[in-house]
């Protein structure tokens, strides 16, 4: 075979497998290791902790999460996931989940992991207008969006957006009191 068409096959190829680990991105559900977190129940509710001290809830009541964020005026932390999803037990696990990142969520943030096939899930992710998973969205305690991520993140990016939002946040607060005290 001359190197055009070995050049061709490969290209093809290449733009094959390309594709399919796109479409393979697309939102699955978050999948425990025994060694990182493991899931317990408290009223009937699935939390994960993690290392024995940092509680994320997984699918919790639409409202429930606006009114504690609004309660400990804090922005809200969102990770959307689907049972689908390839790269999303990688997002929730492996990303979301290690220290530092997670200690400056549990500091910082209301945060939320959320399986966008259940009910309540896919109201928040209609909501949110969230096509793709795994996405991350910050918000300030009042539900409204900061930032979004779609895909996996790097620990330095997941920082520096959960940092901004903080400060988002602040500002967001600062501005309301000011409001208030017209």
């Amino acid at each position: 075979m001359n190197k055009q068409v070995i050049l061709k096959i490969g290209f093809w190829a290449l733009l094959i497998v390309g594709c399919i680990a796109f479409v393979s991105c697309q939102p699955q559900k978050s999948t425990t290791d025994n060694t990182t977190s493991k899931p317990t129940t408290s009223n009937s509710r699935t939390f994960w902790k993690v290392g024995g001290t940092v509680e994320i809830e997984e699918n919790p009541n639409y409202t429930r999460i606006f009114q504690r964020a609004i309660k400990k005026r804090r922005p809200i932390f969102l990770s959307f996931y689907s049972e689908w999803c390839v790269t999303c037990p990688y997002m929730n696990e492996e990303m979301v989940k290690k220290q530092p990142i997670i200690g400056y969520l549990e500091d910082e943030f209301v945060s939320f992991l959320v399986d966008a096939e259940t009910m309540e899930g896919y109201k928040l992710a209609t909501e949110y207008n969230i096509a793709a998973y795994p996405t991350i969205l910050f918000l300030n305690s009042e539900g409204e969006e900061i930032s979004r991520y779609i895909g996996l993140i790097d620990d330095y990016t997941i920082m520096k957006m959960a940092k901004s939002a903080v400060l988002a946040e602040d500002k967001f607060q600062r501005e309301k009191e000011r409001q208030s005290k017209k």
